[in-house]
């Protein structure tokens, strides 16, 4: 390997399958990302409109 040379790094996989798919909802008012079990709590309403 020379001077100027990178090691290659491996890229590990972006997509945990151990996740749930709809662990966070996002509003579609403000954008903001909420965790579903907030959401639940506060009976499917985003904090902006509280």
């Amino acid at each position: 390997m020379g001077i100027f040379d990178k090691p290659r790094l491996k890229r590990s996989p972006r997509h945990n399958d151990n996740l749930p798919d709809d662990l966070w909802t996002k509003c579609p008012d403000c954008g903001d990302l909420i965790h579903t079990l907030d959401l639940k709590q506060n009976d499917l309403v985003c904090t902006c409109l509280l």
